[in-house]
């Protein structure tokens, strides 16, 4: 039986149970140990401090992430004798208020990549200087070191190098369609992101950018259909001020398309990972839909005064959204706190529905009156 690892030895833990953090040792948890390297990049890009991420696969299967972000801070903490750049490479977030802990984009990122490589580098550019640590199998080699000063058009941002530890990874293979479209995703998510990927074993790649974000990952998804109108967007975002004056912010975005004909799809993503199911996000969406669609319908004698109204599975069939969900803290423990942000995701959800077709009907009421008369037509057709 291995011995435990200390509890504050993270980089221990994570090489003696590497399945808890990537899944598996096969093709997969490599696959995820690349998305853990783009989780530092994707919350600054969340917060508008990172507009470019490249990814570059090597022949040596060593594997390079470089953004323009604003870079991890390299100074010193003088209570824990360590830099804040250590700290983020082997350690757990420290980020923490009132029962509520930063929200994984994917899992613990940048401890995770330097615990199951072989070879780890971090290069930091900020203030002015390009510095630089390396790691072995997560020990330290070197302390940050000031490289030199940095260009005139260099930007500040983070690269990260690393190679896989085949030691713990099975699998040496890298899929390049797969990782092409897990970051395609990533940048209809953030569409202030620039993502490129290369792969210098296989001589291809693939830049994707996508200004206008969920809409066109809606027309993504809809490909090869007759489409009713151009897809619907809304955004809203709903601040909550705790007791101590820390406050968390929910973000949801939503753009949703009807199709003549077909089921439809429903994707959801929290903050860019697709998950499974939303039911807060995805009830606020039906709610919004069923107000303003009903009122509309009443309004313009669509709907008589006899009719029933339109119900969630009417307005459902041949409905395409997409909702993209933003919070920084997720609970840990605490009910209260934890029922807040689902009450939250759903108020958020159904403003930006709301705001979204009221805005609609003032901008191209005939495509709302299309909506309208489509679901009306299939209710009539069956």
């Amino acid at each position: 039986m291995l011995a435990q690892p200390p509890p504050d030895d993270l980089i221990a833990q994570i090489r003696q149970r590497p399945e808890v953090y990537v899944g598996t040792r096969g093709s997969e948890g490599l696959h995820e140990l690349i998305y853990e390297a783009l989780v530092y990049s994707l919350k600054e890009a969340l917060v508008k401090r990172c507009t470019r991420l490249d990814i570059t696969l090597n022949y040596d299967y060593q594997i390079i992430v470089s953004d323009n972000s604003s870079g991890i801070d390299t100074r010193l903490i003088a209570a824990l004798g360590i830099s804040f750049l250590e700290l983020k490479l082997t350690r757990r977030s420290t980020d923490r208020h009132q029962g509520m802990e930063a929200h994984p984009l994917y899992g613990l990122g940048l401890p995770v990549i330097n615990a199951l490589s072989q070879v780890f580098t971090a290069e930091v550019r900020r203030d002015g200087f390009l510095w630089r640590q390396e790691y072995c199998y997560g020990e330290k080699q070197t302390p940050v070191m000031r490289v030199r000063s940095l260009l005139p058009n260099e930007s500040t941002g983070l690269t990260l190098r690393f190679k896989p530890d085949f030691e713990i990874f099975e699998q040496h293979e890298l899929d390049y369609a797969a990782l092409a479209l897990r970051l395609r995703m990533i940048a209809f998510l953030v569409p202030d992101l620039e993502v490129t990927l290369k792969d210098e074993r296989i001589g291809l790649r693939d830049h994707f950018h996508y200004l206008n974000g969920l809409r066109e990952l809606t027309r993504f998804l809809n490909r090869g259909q007759v489409l009713l109108h151009d897809p619907i967007y809304g955004i809203e975002e709903i601040e909550t001020l705790m007791i101590d004056s820390w406050s968390y912010t929910v973000r949801v975005e939503i753009a949703f398309q009807y199709i003549l004909s077909g089921a439809g799809t429903q994707r959801i993503f929290v903050n860019t990972l697709r998950a499974t199911a939303n039911p807060e996000a995805q009830r606020g969406l039906r709610a919004g839909l069923l107000w303003v669609l009903n009122r509309y319908a009443r309004k313009q004698g669509l709907l008589r005064e006899a009719d029933a109204e339109l119900n969630v599975n009417e307005i459902s069939v041949g409905l395409t959204a997409v909702i993209s969900i933003y919070h920084l803290y997720t609970s840990t423990g605490n009910q209260k706190l934890a029922r807040m942000l689902q009450q939250n995701t759903w108020d958020a959800a159904l403003r930006a529905t709301i705001n979204a077709v009221t805005l609609l009907e003032r901008q191209r009421p005939q495509e709302l009156r299309r909506i309208v008369e489509h679901v009306l037509q299939r209710r009539r057709d069956h």
